[in-house]
């Protein structure tokens, strides 16, 4: 996890510098795609590609393992990570689309990238298989353990407990600094929200008035979402309509939302608006 790199020796925090991601907290646009599948891109400044001044396929990065990729009638959201030998790995999980939609370049699966400046070309890799990275992305801490026939002295296991609870201190100081980050946490969320709960939704449910509600939903420790009030309407229907529709939520990852939690969702939709 990366919460755990902030409680490694200086040898290890060395290392991790010198692999920073490239792509955090940047913003691409799809330049050229061949029937080969490689895909070329141009750096430019930040752009939400759900309104109209996004007319081209594009592709962005938050500081963690988001991605958001899409145009402004069809887009996606998901995790990215950058594994050895410049492969960068996408996989979706959320989208928004459309009627009648310019299909915009997809980003799935394994990448060979080649980062020149301003410039990025991603080639497909059709039969990367994925090492097993469960040190970088489960924490570095497992190196430490002992041989399973090893001899353990009473120090080295106080030691040992020692260290994990300075992790474990660690942890929670790194986690309540991300709430505060946007960038981080719930950005993903709010794509899906909003892809399906805008203005699309409330006039295929036919709302005549102009609608101001707040949904409390109950964050679990695995990810799951649960409804647990929608207050501002009186309209049955609608809130039946909405809570369905929540219903279809991924479970979401640790890192992009809290867990164990309820949130205060608001619902706001202006007829002719």
């Amino acid at each position: 996890m990366k919460y755990l790199f902030i409680a490694l020796c200086s040898a290890l925090a060395t290392n991790a510098a010198a692999q920073q991601n490239p792509f955090a907290k940047t913003t691409w646009q799809v330049t050229a795609s061949g029937e080969d599948g490689v895909i070329n891109l141009k750096k430019i400044k930040p752009v939400d590609f759900m309104k109209k001044d996004g007319p081209f396929t594009g592709l962005s990065f938050d500081q963690a393992t988001v991605f958001h990729s899409g145009n402004s009638c069809e887009g996606y959201a998901g995790g990215y990570k950058i594994n050895p030998d410049q492969v960068l790995v996408f996989e979706p999980r959320d989208g928004y689309a459309g009627e009648n939609c310019q299909k915009p370049v997809n980003f799935e699966g394994a990448y060979q990238y080649r980062l020149d400046g301003e410039v990025l070309t991603l080639a497909p890799m059709e039969d990367y298989e994925e090492e097993s990275n469960e040190e970088d992305y489960e924490g570095a801490a497992a190196t430490a353990e002992p041989a399973a026939d090893a001899e353990v002295s009473e120090e080295a296991v106080a030691a040992m407990a020692a260290e994990a609870a300075a992790e474990e201190a660690a942890t929670m100081v790194t986690a309540e600094a991300e709430v505060a980050s946007p960038v981080i946490k719930y950005e993903s969320f709010k794509t899906w929200t909003k892809a399906h709960l805008g203005k699309e939704f409330f006039q295929k449910q036919q709302v005549k008035e102009n609608v101001d509600i707040v949904v409390s939903l109950w964050i679990e420790e695995n990810g799951k979402t649960t409804v647990q009030e929608v207050s501002g309407t009186g309209n049955e229907s609608l809130k039946r309509a909405i809570t369905d529709e929540l219903a279809k939520m991924p479970y979401w990852n640790h890192g992009e939302v809290d867990f164990n939690k309820t949130i205060k969702v608001p619902l706001r939709y202006k007829v002719g608006g």
